[in-house]
Formats: structure tokens, C-alpha cells, sequence
């Protein structure tokens, strides 16, 4: 996939104004100047935190690791999650098996599943 960059956002003198701004003798500069901190402003406060939830909770997008794990076979969950899948009723093709490990992935932080998946993927 080829690296490709989206534009987030951009100011004007017009949003300067509608927050009480005198603009009249605002140059290109000043305006470039400003442009360039909000943006630094908003990388360092904002943007790796907002992507995050952003990108989870909005648009559904997956992490790596989740989909690496919703593909993995009953022995490497055996594996991760201590759960053996023949102490589950075979009924429903095993489908207390999956519940069981499926919420035992979901409750652990994103940061613990992260470690997993690197462990299991040699990263």
C-alpha cells in the first residue's frame, strides 16, 4: 500500500475573526507562523490520542493484533489464553470455547494484547 497523506484541517483569517481577532494587518507570515504551531500544538497535545479513539471507536478500524488473534486455531488460544477447549461442550462447534476466549481478549488492555502479539509474532 503506498503511503498517502490526508489533510486534517487548516486556518484562516476568518477563524481569527470569529473569535474576536483584528486581522487587518495579518500577513501570509504570521498566518504560515501560526499555521505551523497550531499544528505542532496539536501533535504534541492532541493527535496521537485522538487518532486512537478516532479511529476505534468511530470508524470500526481493528488493531493489528485483534485481527491477528480472530485468526488464530484452537491450539495457539489453548496457547495464549490457559483455556482448553475440551473442557467446553463440543455443541454449537465449540461456541462456549470461542465466547470464553473471545472475552478473555477483550478484557485486557490494548496495550497487554500489543505484547502479546508481538511476543507470538517475533516484532
Amino acid at each position: 500500500m503506498t503511503r498517502k497523506f490526508f489533510k486534517i484541517t487548516s486556518v484562516s483569517r476568518d477563524d481569527l475573526k470569529e473569535i474576536g481577532f483584528d486581522v487587518s494587518k495579518v500577513d501570509d507570515e504570521v498566518m504560515v507562523r501560526l499555521a505551523r504551531r497550531l499544528a505542532d500544538d496539536y501533535c504534541e497535545q492532541l493527535f496521537w490520542g485522538s487518532l486512537e479513539i478516532i479511529a476505534e471507536d468511530y470508524c470500526k478500524i481493528p488493531r493489528i493484533w485483534d485481527s491477528w488473534f480472530k485468526g488464530l486455531g484452537p491450539l495457539m488460544l489453548e496457547k495464549i489464553t490457559g483455556y482448553r477447549q475440551t473442557n467446553f461442550s463440543s455443541e454449537d462447534n465449540y461456541r462456549d470455547f470461542v465466547n470464553a476466549y473471545e472475552n478473555w481478549w477483550n478484557s485486557q488492555p490494548n496495550s497487554y494484547r500489543k505484547e502479546i502479539y508481538e511476543q507470538y509474532n517475533h516484532i
